[in-house]
């Protein structure tokens, strides 16, 4: 009964994903009906609009075909593509889905729950896209079978591997020969093999004559490192972005004024900029980076100076920095900031493992870059997600170079925990170096004694640890 609980509880935790991410803008929408075009309108325009915000949502691009001769003067339909994934709602969907991994009963009858939430996303995604293809000008990309079904079902999967609890009804043995499905420990054979990888560093290195138990190997904090650095970097950029927002909040409102606009208008830009939030977050992780992000071709953000064309009338806007930025250069300080208190927190107890080992230097070397590597790389892959298309002509090409956004984290991560991280393992084995004592041998000590039997002794007498 546990187990059908809880695939049901999986389930109804997928249904709820799309319900939150769908509603959200379904909901403005229906305001917008209600009040604005008196339910003159179709709602399934509606429908297929918020359909199309939710597979946006999970990294599908929707291209638009619009008649805007009236606006533009062009004679033949515009097409507009969208690439540029509100995260505000992808977060929404992630979170849920490993929430909803975390509670499911793990054992052998977990893989049964990845096919039912794999098949619910699968019926979702069919619905939804038959509702967007009615409209007849709006197309999905190519990965729109497969993308909102991937992004939820891997984060389930990620949180039901880390669930603590298991199947009280499962068996360990049968007739007396255990069965591997049976384990309830069968949820970490994925870790294993992982950690297999970072083992063989660590038996490198390792000393059999070690008589002190390392509560983490080097290895082990490699992790811990490369997660610190990129929190730490995303949350010093988060507050840059906070103090700028706080800086030109009346550049903000008084560009929110310029678009005249009603309450409902007023509710709908809003909603509209807080769903791309987490977007000018990482925009702000590039900018600090030094690299920048761009708003368009032939544009560029970055904090030696803002360079941008015409940009459109959006609120949040009037946040960008000055053309000229002569303090831009204090932005540098945030990821060599997030290095130094990665080194600080983390660091004395990195030098202590690697202290544990024979060939330590060799295994800092390893360990040491792959962290700054590893900080680096989640940092570009973020940074990845925060770019893409906003309609048409220079807009295509809205956000930060994840490439050049990696290098240039992994260059200053590497000039701070490099050398504070050597400094500290220098540190420890100087330290047990110091700790070396002599002490009386005490079978020289026996041979003084007349009558004793005489045995081997080492030169000296004595005997240093």
């Amino acid at each position: 009964m546990k187990r059908i609980t809880s695939f049901l509880g999986a389930v109804g935790d997928a249904l709820i994903a799309v319900g939150v991410v769908l509603g959200i803008p379904l909901a403005v929408f229906s305001l917008l009906w209600l009040i604005q075009d008196g339910m003159t309108t179709d709602m399934g325009l509606y429908l297929a609009a918020a359909s199309a915000i939710w597979f946006l949502a999970n990294g599908v691009g929707v291209s638009l075909t619009a008649d805007l001769s009236a606006l533009t003067g062009a004679s033949e339909p515009l097409a507009l593509s969208f690439t540029l994934v509100p995260l505000a709602l992808t977060l929404i969907i992630v979170t849920i889905g490993y929430r909803s991994g975390r509670t499911t009963v793990s054992g052998r009858w977990l893989w049964p729950s990845w096919l039912g939430v794999a098949a619910v996303l699968l019926g979702v995604t069919a619905i939804l896209h038959s509702w967007v293809g009615m409209t007849g000008v709006v197309q999905l990309g190519a990965t729109a079978w497969v993308a909102p079904v991937a992004v939820y079902t891997l984060s389930y999967m990620v949180g039901s591997l880390r669930s603590e609890k298991t199947d009280p009804s499962a068996s360990t043995a049968e007739a007396g020969h255990p069965e591997a499905g049976d384990d309830p420990r069968e949820r970490v054979l994925l870790h294993r093999g992982m950690r297999a990888v970072a083992t063989r560093v660590d038996q490198l290195g390792s000393d059999p004559e070690h008589r002190g138990p390392v509560i983490m190997s080097p290895t082990g904090l490699v992790g811990r490192m490369a997660a610190t650095l990129c929190m730490g970097t995303v949350a010093g950029a988060a507050l840059a972005l906070t103090v700028t927002f706080v800086l030109h909040w009346a550049d903000m409102v008084t560009l929110f004024e310029s678009l005249h606009v009603d309450v409902l208008g007023v509710i709908t830009v809003s909603i509209g900029q807080l769903l791309y939030v987490p977007d000018a977050v990482l925009w702000a992780v590039s900018w600090v980076s030094g690299v920048g992000f761009s708003l368009g071709s032939g544009s560029s953000v970055t904090p030696a100076g803002t360079q941008t064309g015409p940009i459109p009338a959006i609120p949040v806007l009037g946040a960008l920095p000055p053309a000229e930025l002569s303090w831009g250069f204090v932005a540098l300080i945030v990821p060599l900031l997030a290095a130094a208190l990665t080194a600080i927190a983390i660091g004395p107890r990195y030098a202590r493992a690697l202290a544990s080992v024979i060939a330590p230097w060799r295994v800092w070397a390893v360990t040491s870059v792959a962290a700054v590597l590893g900080g680096a790389a989640a940092l570009g892959v973020l940074t990845a997600c925060a770019a893409g298309s906003l309609g048409i002509g220079r807009y295509t090409s809205v956000g930060p170079d994840a490439l050049a956004v990696f290098g240039v984290f992994a260059l200053e991560f590497a000039v701070v925990l490099l050398p504070a991280t050597a400094y500290l393992l220098w540190q420890r084995l100087r330290e047990l170096e110091g700790m070396t004592a002599v002490y009386t041998n005490p079978v020289h000590a026996q041979d003084e004694h007349p009558g004793s039997p005489r045995r081997p002794t080492a030169p000296g007498g004595q005997k240093s640890v």
